[in-house]
């Protein structure tokens, strides 16, 4: 890369120009650099733990309530297997609820 420099102290000199290094972080086009695909991998690692805490207390929001519901009914219900007052508990209520909570944030 060329820098523009004065010849001199006089406005009327000529401009030499001279040649200033390259940076080290001036990379070819299409290298990405490691400490970026870091920052990502880390990025995407997060977002996997809050999707999985996210999941996490969904499942928790659906079982906990006035009515209990224990896991593996819920399971049964969310199959379709089991028809029944947790079923109405579960599609009707606290699933919209759930639902709307994770649109809303």
């Amino acid at each position: 890369m060329m820098k523009p420099s004065l010849g001199g102290a006089d406005i009327g000199a000529s401009i030499s120009y001279e040649t200033v290094p390259a940076r080290p972080d001036d990379l070819p086009v299409g290298i990405i650099p490691g400490t970026f695909l870091s920052v990502v991998r880390k990025k995407r690692i997060f977002m996997a733990a809050l999707l999985a805490g996210l999941a996490l207390l969904a499942i928790v929001a659906m079982s906990v309530g006035a009515y209990d519901i224990r896991l593996d009914r819920m399971l049964a219900v969310l199959s379709g297997a089991t028809p029944g007052a947790a079923e109405v508990v579960i599609w009707k209520i606290r699933l919209p609820r759930i639902a709307s909570a994770v649109v809303v944030g």
